[in-house]
């Protein structure tokens, strides 16, 4: 059996170790570009989640990042945050768009990416291929070190997302992440791209897209 077929297997059955999350209400977590493309890591790394049956604001979020001692530091909208999101936009090559709420007002059955940063470059994870709208908002800038841990030791690293009195919590295995080649391990530039995605009970999946935002990019 190839090499990477075995690893693929192994990776889907060890994923069922990882502690399974408690379905949200109010929203549900569907992605976490874990290892970004692009220096600092910290500002280019993003998370895609689906808003429920009702609109969420902005102004409830609050976020438990997996690096801990990174706070959460609240939701910058500005002149450069449209400034980033019409330089994204301008990659675009299918009929995707990516828009800034309102008022800080999530749509009920929105999808929504948030970057690490305002600091967001456009040109080191591609949204080209995106095929439908979403959302992007953007943490205030200030912290220096990655929100997620990469390849290494401490596996289980968790995210922790709340609107209010609305949470979702999904974790993830470290060792488990995926390089470009379909396998773990490698060097730093081929594991750039890891990303987790995850079922609405939690269930991870570890893929690669190379250097891609967290999306669902059309054929």
């Amino acid at each position: 059996m190839p090499n990477k077929l075995i690893t693929a297997i192994t990776i889907l059955v060890l994923a069922f170790i990882v502690p399974q999350k408690g379905s949200a209400q109010c929203f549900e977590i569907e992605s976490i570009l874990v290892d970004a493309c692009g220096s600092p890591e910290s500002e280019n790394e993003m998370i895609r989640f689906k808003v429920g049956p009702t609109a969420l604001n902005t102004a409830d979020l609050s976020i438990s990042w997996a690096t801990s001692f990174n706070p959460w530091l609240g939701v910058c909208q500005n002149a450069t945050t449209a400034q980033t999101t019409q330089a994204l936009n301008s990659t675009i090559s299918t009929c995707g768009n990516l828009l800034e709420p309102t008022g800080g007002i999530l749509p009920a059955g929105a999808s929504v990416i948030i970057a690490t940063s305002t600091n967001l470059n456009a040109s080191f994870n591609s949204f080209d291929g995106l095929n439908e709208t979403i959302y992007i908002i953007y943490q205030c800038n200030g912290n220096t070190a990655g929100h997620f841990g990469n390849h290494g030791t401490s596996a289980i690293r968790t995210l922790t997302m709340n609107f209010g009195t609305c949470s979702d919590e999904v974790s993830y295995n470290r060792n488990f992440l995926v390089n470009q080649n379909g396998t773990t391990g490698g060097t730093s530039e081929e594991k750039d791209g890891g990303t987790v995605n995850y079922t609405t009970n939690g269930t991870a999946t570890y893929i690669n897209n190379g250097c891609q935002a967290p999306i669902n990019p059309s054929s």
